[in-house]
């Protein structure tokens, strides 16, 4: 059994509760399963797991090093949380309308919320007001924004040690007929009313169905693009996990199906129920062999570039020709072996997208 195989394993123990049996971790195996799962950003997990089964046998370094690290997450957790309720009640007091997505909203899908490795906050703030949220934010909280030259979605600011990064574009899609279907429904959420619990509050975030949905194409966009972790496909698991029955599958293949991305979710789900957990029932396709045949090349980009591809990248500065052209080189291969996955906005991409990366990449 390799190491990889191994943290599966212990992963479906911390998602769905299901206690391993009773083994011995020495000191070598613990610190690589544990620098695996930091670049998969589930250590959290990890660690909630071997603390969970009292026949897990570590030595006493390993142990306190286990213990002080899911101390560690459940502690930031805590402070998360109460940022996005702070957040959340700056914003609904003036009467500005806003969505809160990632993040601490996922994590209270989760059995232990406090263990999922938690990172930014992300949050959507319409046109109508996004200036006039910008605003109160920057008086009340006495914030700089940093406007980053290359995003097309979003401001970032910090406040209070944790980085904030404000949506006026949850997505952006090269497809032009897939960005108007996307607005139109970006449109429709900000007029709903739907919340999750986080910290006792009642938080706004997308439908259930919407959820799923920006949950994968996040998930395959980075994966496709720079690289991705297991913490995104632990996300989308336990999202559907905790949505399963609630929501309409209907809506959802629908929404799949007009952006063009039935394939490349369907080749996600393989991963989700076979290495993952999630039960079959639970996910809204039937999953077929042509399903899984993408298995494997999606496993190598996971276990190679760890979390966003960070850990594969040979420039890891994200300016100059060699980053270009590294991240281009990258991008061309992922679109060849993913194709078929999601054809409609991949060709977008290259008729809309791949010329200007390599006026990028081989500028002075």
């Amino acid at each position: 059994m390799t190491i990889n195989d191994f943290l599966f394993i212990v992963l479906r123990s911390a998602l769905w509760g299901h206690k391993t049996d009773g083994f011995e971790l020495p000191s070598k195996p613990y610190k690589q399963l544990y620098r695996l799962s930091q670049r998969q950003t589930v250590s959290g997990l990890l660690c909630s797991a071997l603390m969970e089964n009292q026949d897990v046998r570590l030595n006493r370094y390993d142990a306190a090093n286990t213990y002080t690290s899911l101390n560690d997450t459940i502690q930031t957790n805590g402070h998360m949380n109460s940022m996005v309720c702070e957040l959340s009640e700056l914003l609904s007091s003036a009467g500005i309308r806003h969505l809160i997505v990632k993040g601490q909203i996922t994590a209270s899908m989760y059995r232990q919320p406090e263990v999922r490795e938690s990172g930014d906050i992300d949050f959507y703030c319409p046109t109508s007001c996004f200036s006039q949220a910008r605003e109160l934010i920057a008086q009340r909280w006495n914030v700089t924004f940093e406007e980053e030259s290359e995003s097309e979605q979003h401001l970032a600011f910090t406040y209070k040690d944790v980085l904030f990064e404000m949506h006026f574009n949850l997505f952006k899609f090269y497809n032009k007929a897939n960005q108007r279907y996307w607005d139109s429904l970006m449109d429709e959420e900000v007029k709903a009313n739907h919340t999750v619990t986080v910290g006792n509050h009642q938080i706004p975030t997308l439908s259930p169905e919407t959820n799923i949905l920006y949950t994968f194409l996040h998930l395959f966009h980075h994966l496709v693009e720079l690289g991705v972790g297991l913490r995104q496909f632990c996300d989308l698991a336990m999202m559907l996990h905790h949505y399963h029955g609630t929501y309409s599958a209907a809506r959802l293949k629908e929404h799949l199906r007009r952006l063009g991305f039935e394939a490349g979710f369907k080749a996600v789900g393989a991963i989700l129920t076979d290495r993952l957990g999630l039960p079959a029932s639970e996910f809204p396709y039937e999953l077929t062999e042509k399903d899984h045949a993408a298995d494997q090349l999606m496993l190598d980009i996971i276990f190679t570039g760890g979390d966003f591809g960070k850990y594969g990248r040979k420039t890891a500065v994200r300016s100059g020709w060699k980053y270009y052209f590294e991240a281009l080189t990258h991008k061309i291969g992922n679109y060849q072996k993913f194709y078929r996955l999601a054809p409609k906005e991949i060709r977008a991409s290259l008729i809309n997208q791949i010329p200007r990366k390599i006026l990028l990449a081989f500028q002075p």
